[in-house]
């Protein structure tokens, strides 16, 4: 046993005092208060050395042998009164005395499994939430466990104990949970021990914590939302403790970090963040410490925005638009400017202003939202400190988009939307209202004016090929999208195709002039911004690229209707909507309808002409304008 836990350490004491405290050491309540008192005043003097004489005193009081086993673990008077009661207040003098005045390091060994036993005991067996900050888990547990982990032999029996970061767990609820204005201290301590990485070593490591969080990993996101909820209100936790212990669960439950082929990606914990609300929760953080400690950090900024920034990108280039319009609610836009300052920001923010919120204006919800979040950094991106930033010109390219994608969402909102149809039956082609229309009950897509004409797609058409396969191709109910967001990608095309027909058709000329006799279908790209167009062949092998979890069956059957829409003379136009959803492209084909084939015949006509190959694009483009006539909307059809 280590001298200062000794009896005999008590003869360092006046005699009264020593006689007061062997008292107490043997059990009696009375001389264990006083002692308790004189502790307590000496904490708060200059002789707080003096206190460490009294450690054989709670030391004795801890021994394991007075932990009540059977019987009577339900009365509530052994917490008030007896061996258990004195048992508290030795534990809570301990703890506390471990925060005023360093303990010897190598008293750790015989100190910690009487602590520990007692800890697990008043965890099990308490009554009311009072005895919890004291006695068990709590401010008192982290912040006395965060004194002893720095020591690297403290640190081992720490993290070998079974059930310690369960308990970590369990002290973190609580520190959530309570109004106690020293939480604050708490929060530091907890943040010392999530910054260990011998804190969550391994697999068992991961799962007891979230065992002690409420058993499941959406529990543990739970108090990680929590903790960064708090963070701006105690100002604690600023080397960015939090993320370096996320990293090390996801490690330790196997999530060893992105492959070179797929770029960034959430492990189950991150996942887990996501549905709990991390991105908002951190975007509000990190906008509160801005605006409140924008003079402060304009020398220093702590590693915690920069890494908040970080994860914060990875969670949208991740995860994708259904994180964003609840981040730019809470403050997104202003992090980009306020952080543009901050070299270690400029990475990451270019990357979110020039690929994150730039695809993001094609979501309806994204755009909602937006005019009202520039609105609150008008002035402060007007900043000369802004203007000059790395990230700026990438922010006025966004600008720009988002003002064009503005007007389109407005007329979008003002004008009704008529929702018109095409029969599908490709040997009718009759375009009418909705209503007029009637849908196939097995595939839920297709549309047909008649049951005549529904029969001859059957028979004919081969729609019988292909009924079950298609739906998971086309932007239709059947896909995991909000209907305002379908109706809003659907007529965003439409806008865009309108916008762009010339040099569609131009690309589509350059095509057929390269590939004669090839079908090909139209991609539209949304995930960068401002719309792309590319002219691909339509084969196979091009669409596994686009559908590449599809199996080739159904890919079989979406490669014959498309094939099938080619042999219609281009009546049927296969237009193919791309955008971005976190890591993953995703491709939805949305057929334009027409109601003549002139326009394409005479794009084929003009792809035969001798030198075509040759001709600069603009020319190209200015012979298929003549040739279809100037603004004439005859050709253009319906999404």
């Amino acid at each position: 046993m280590h001298q200062a836990l000794r009896l005999s350490f008590l003869d360092a004491l006046p005699h009264t005092d020593k006689r007061m405290a062997l008292a107490a050491a043997g059990g009696s309540e009375k001389d264990l208060y006083a002692i308790q008192r004189l502790v307590t005043d000496i904490h708060f003097n200059d002789d707080r050395e003096k206190s460490r004489l009294f450690l054989p005193v709670f030391y004795a009081n801890l021994d394991r042998a007075k932990i009540p086993i059977g019987d009577g673990l339900d009365d509530r008077s052994i917490f008030t009164a007896g061996p258990v009661h004195l048992a508290m207040i030795s534990l809570q003098q301990i703890c506390t005395m471990a925060l005023f005045i360093p303990l010897p390091s190598d008293i750790f060994s015989d100190l910690w499994p009487r602590l520990w036993k007692w800890v697990e005991f008043f965890d099990a067996y308490r009554f009311t939430d009072d005895e919890i900050d004291e006695t068990g888990p709590g401010i008192t547990f982290v912040n006395f466990v965060s004194r002893f982990l720095p020591d690297k032999i403290a640190r081992g029996i720490l993290t070998s104990t079974p059930g310690v970061r369960r308990m970590v767990a369990r002290s973190w609820i609580l520190l959530l949970q309570t109004s106690n204005p020293v939480v604050g201290y708490g929060f530091n301590a907890l943040a010392t021990i999530l910054h260990s990485p011998a804190v969550v070593a391994s697999r068992a490591d991961a799962e007891e914590f979230i065992e002690g969080a409420g058993g499941g990993v959406e529990d543990l996101a739970s108090l990680i939302v929590g903790y960064v909820d708090r963070i701006a209100q105690e100002n604690f936790g600023l080397d960015g403790e939090i993320f370096n212990f996320i990293r090390n669960v996801e490690i330790s439950l196997g999530f060893t970090g992105p492959q070179a082929s797929n770029g960034m990606m959430l492990g189950p914990l991150s996942t887990a963040l996501c549905a709990a609300g991390i991105a908002t929760s951190l975007t509000l953080m990190i906008d509160s410490l801005m605006r409140k400690n924008a003079s402060a950090y304009a020398t220093h900024i702590p590693p915690l925005i920069v890494k908040a920034v970080h994860f914060l990108l990875m969670l949208f280039v991740t995860s994708g638009p259904p994180l964003i319009p609840d981040a730019l609610r809470a403050g997104l836009l202003y992090i980009v400017v306020s952080c543009s300052r901050v070299n270690q920001c400029t990475r990451d923010l270019t990357t979110l202003v020039e690929e994150v919120l730039s695809s993001s204006v094609v979501s309806y919800a994204t755009l909602s939202v937006l005019e009202d979040s520039l609105a609150t950094v008008q002035e402060i991106s007007k900043s000369p400190k802004f203007l000059s930033s790395p990230v700026f010109k990438h922010w006025k390219t966004f600008i720009e988009l988002f003002d064009e994608r503005l007007a389109f969402l407005r007329e979008f909102n003002e004008g009704e939307q008529k929702r018109r149809k095409v029969c599908d039956n490709v040997r009718c082609g009759k375009i009418g209202d909705r209503s007029l229309f009637k849908r196939c009950s097995s595939c839920k897509s297709c549309y047909y004016c008649s049951p005549k004409c529904q029969k001859i797609d059957w028979l004919a058409g081969e729609h019988r090929n292909f009924c079950q396969s298609y739906p998971s191709f086309r932007l239709s109910e059947l896909q995991p999208i909000p209907v305002r967001e379908r109706t809003f990608m659907r007529a965003l095309l439409s806008h865009e195709y309108r916008k762009i027909a010339i040099d569609m058709y131009t690309k589509q000329v350059v095509f057929m002039a390269q590939n004669p006799s090839t079908p090909f279908f139209t991609l539209f790209q949304f995930d960068r911004g401002r719309v792309q167009i590319e002219v691909q062949p339509l084969t196979i092998s091009r669409l596994r690229v686009l559908w590449p979890d599809r199996d080739d069956r159904r890919l079989g059957g979406l490669h014959n209707d498309l094939l099938r829409a080619a042999r219609s003379a281009h009546r049927v136009d296969v237009h193919v909507l791309a955008r971005t959803e976190g890591l993953k492209e995703q491709f939805f084909l949305v057929p334009l309808r027409l109601q003549t084939s002139f326009g394409y015949e005479t794009l084929a006509q003009i792809s035969k002409q001798p030198g075509v190959h040759n001709m600069q694009f603009e020319h190209l483009a200015q012979m298929i304008r003549r040739e279809l006539g100037v603004d004439d909307d005859k050709y253009l059809g319906i999404h």
